[in-house]
């Protein structure tokens, strides 16, 4: 009953939306809005810790009937610990009113896709690709997508035609509108399934700013991942939580050739970037790769056509990232005017500040974590660097006031003299300090972003 109460108001949004497009394309927009409705649920949480709560709200595409449900990659963001994701909802068409506890799984290898998993089975019907499309410029283009709570999670369809499509670390394709983030996009001719809508947070930063030989003007929504770049997530459902870790390759900083070095090198591919520097101990290093070398092929194949020099770096990337932790590579490199290969097996990417266990001191009014490699290379101290890391303060806590206060983003390395090993000590050395009868001050030694040394005062008194 739920699933013909659906088909109708589909079709009723759909005759609207479709007295706008050429007859011929109205029955199969028709049946696909009428079939990926019933796929598409609303999926809500909220940010959480101990300084506040921020909701959230994006889309879902049900994938199978054991309530496993495809999110934007984004939408439960990388850079928050997955500790702090409370009150995952789900809700369904038709019962917007219910809302469904649901667990989050992890995300796709490349970071485009997550995965929830509802606590019960949903009386949605599973998403069905069907057919897949060939994406190509001037191709007429639809998309399918509920509102916000606001608009009482009504269904929305917008139509739009290919203007360009960007081989980029991902291919994006842009064109003129489409619904938000994470929405299944068909062929409006053939209602054949072409890809799904991304957010803005997945372009590179030259592209959203607009300053591309072919800027990005239109809203976020206006891009979407053609139909090779989002099988993989559509077909390999997980059922439990789940990590995976990126390829690492344990290069500093690379940057692409432009046409007058290349020739003045005489390196005839456009394919080439330049190695900064290579992280000490690390896997290009112990490999055998140093500072200076330009990379020219990865397992004897050219890894881009670009000639523009980010664009190399980003073909680059995408190729590393196409691999996981302990695959062998060979990489096909030029130094001091010789070629050679040098092979790599690659590691895993160090944790994330996100991976790290985040602790709340109530006294102090800090939210903390433990180092990682990205907090001592950033600040270029040596990696085995001691302390940790403030991630968040609440607003007017006693150590983010004074003439010289506490910040977030500063690594601390010592209390009143007293150096930090982890998060562990850090706690127990500030809640001695706070317990000193008398105790007017204390100190903090730390580094922040820039890698300069603060002196930091609490005054205990306030």
């Amino acid at each position: 009953m739920v699933v013909g109460k659906h088909r109708a108001v589909a079709f009723s949004v759909c005759c609207i939306f479709l007295q706008f497009v050429p007859l011929q394309a109205e029955v199969p927009m028709v049946e696909r809005f009428t079939s990926v409705a019933r796929s598409l649920v609303v999926v809500e949480y909220s940010i959480r810790n101990e300084l506040g709560s921020h909701e959230l709200i994006g889309q879902g595409i049900l994938l199978n009937r054991d309530g496993v449900i495809l999110v934007a990659g984004d939408l439960f963001n990388e850079g928050f610990p997955t500790a702090w994701y409370q009150d995952i909802k789900i809700r369904e068409p038709g019962r917007q009113s219910v809302a469904i506890p649901a667990t989050f799984l992890g995300r796709t290898r490349d970071r485009l896709f997550g995965y929830v998993k509802a606590s019960e089975p949903l009386d949605s019907v599973p998403f069905e690709p069907g057919d897949a499309a060939v994406s190509c410029v001037g191709r007429s283009v639809f998309s399918v997508a509920y509102l916000d709570r606001s608009a009482n999670y009504a269904l929305t369809v917008r139509k739009s035609d290919i203007q360009t499509v960007f081989d980029l670390d991902h291919t994006v394709i842009q064109t003129g509108g489409l619904t938000r983030s994470n929405s299944p996009v068909y062929d409006a001719e053939t209602g054949d399934f072409i890809g799904i809508t991304l957010s803005v947070t997945h372009l590179p930063s030259f592209l959203r700013s607009g300053r591309s030989p072919e800027p990005v003007e239109s809203e976020p929504s206006s891009c979407f991942f053609p139909f090779d770049e989002v099988k993989s997530a559509l077909a390999n459902v997980p059922s439990e939580p789940f990590y995976l870790p990126r390829a690492w390759l344990g290069i500093g900083e690379i940057s692409g050739l432009d046409e007058d070095v290349r020739t003045i090198k005489q390196i005839r591919q456009p394919a080439a970037i330049s190695i900064g520097t290579v992280i000490p101990d690390d896997v290009a290093e112990k490999s055998g790769l140093k500072g200076g070398d330009i990379i020219l092929t990865v397992d004897g194949q050219q890894f881009s056509t670009a000639s523009l020099p980010q664009f190399m770096v980003m073909h680059f990337t995408r190729v590393i990232n196409s691999h996981k932790p302990g695959d062998n590579i060979v990489l096909g490199i030029l130094r001091d005017e010789k070629r050679i290969d040098i092979p790599v097996t690659l590691g895993a990417s160090p944790k994330l500040p996100s991976e790290m266990p985040h602790i709340f001191s109530p006294e102090l009014g800090l939210i903390t974590r433990d180092v990682v490699f990205a907090d001592t290379y950033a600040r270029k101290l040596p990696r085995e660097t001691h302390g940790v890391v403030v991630a968040a303060i609440k607003n007017g806590a006693i150590a983010a006031l004074g003439a010289t206060p506490i910040k977030s983003g500063y690594l601390i390395t010592k209390v009143n003299d007293q150096p930090i090993e982890d998060q562990t000590q850090f706690l127990d050395i500030t809640k001695a300090a706070l317990t000193v009868p008398g105790a007017r001050e204390m100190f903090f030694v730390a580094i922040d972003a820039a890698g300069e040394t603060k002196i930091c005062r609490v005054d205990l008194a306030k």
